[in-house]
């Protein structure tokens, strides 16, 4: 995850260590938090090729796929 590592160098650079790490208490969890519901919803966009849950509803996870490689690598994929 390119843009968070950028965001923890510049926060390393401009901020005091005390509020660096006070920074990094504050963001890490979100950012894990973030992970795990794209998980769950890159894994209800595999379920849903199943044929038991062709007519579940999608939810968030039409996109999912493409969401993940984005936030993964930092880079919007059309």
């Amino acid at each position: 995850m390119p843009h968070l590592a950028t965001t923890i160098e510049i926060a390393k650079e401009t901020l005091t260590p005390e509020k660096s790490q006070q920074w990094a208490k504050d963001i890490l969890p979100i950012a894990v938090n973030a992970l795990k519901l794209l998980e769950e919803e890159l894994y209800w966009f595999t379920q849903k090729f199943d044929y038991r849950n062709q007519d579940k509803p999608w939810e968030n996870s039409k996109d999912a796929l493409p969401r993940s490689l984005q936030k993964l690598t930092g880079k919007i994929i059309l």
